[in-house]
Parts: C-alpha cells; structure tokens; sequence
C-alpha cells in the first residue's frame, strides 16, 4: 500500500504540472511548449519550459487511472475481507 500511496503522490504532482501550467502550442502540432514561472524570496522570478507531446499528456491520463482501478480494487478488498465491514 506504501508503493500505491508513493505513487498517487507522485501522479499528482505530475498532474498538478499539466494543470497549473501556461501552455503555447498548434494544431497542427503533436507537441506544445509547458511554461512554469515561479517567484521566490530571495531568488527572484524563474521560468521553466518544457516541450511536451501530446501522447505524454495521455500517458499521464491512463496511468492515473490505473491508480483509481487499483484504488478501488483495494477499497474492494479491504471492505470484503472485514467482517465488521462486510456486514454492513
């Protein structure tokens, strides 16, 4: 269960990227450029780019439902093999 929870947390993140970036692409292309600025005292402002393909944003969308599935597996599991849960 560590591992799944590792891993939620680290979709999140990856998930949190593609959400809260500022995004510039085309049509008539498969990749976009992924923009990030953040402001920190001391450090200034510091923007980070990154080309993205659009086949990383799916990759991303299949492996957190992967995730849900297991989840909900677990959920499964757990609640069956609990007396006190299964007789509810």
């Amino acid at each position: 269960m560590i591992a799944l929870v590792s891993r939620i947390e680290a979709l999140s993140r990856e998930r949190n990227d593609v959400i809260h970036a500022i995004w510039v692409g085309s049509p008539r292309s498969p990749t976009a450029i992924r923009g990030k600025i953040t402001a920190k005292r001391g450090h200034g402002l510091a923007e980070q780019t990154a080309r993205v393909h659009s086949e990383d944003v799916y990759n991303l969308a299949e492996r957190i439902e992967e995730a849900r599935q297991e989840v909900i597996a677990l959920e499964y599991a757990i609640t069956t093999s609990s007396p006190a849960l299964r007789d509810q």
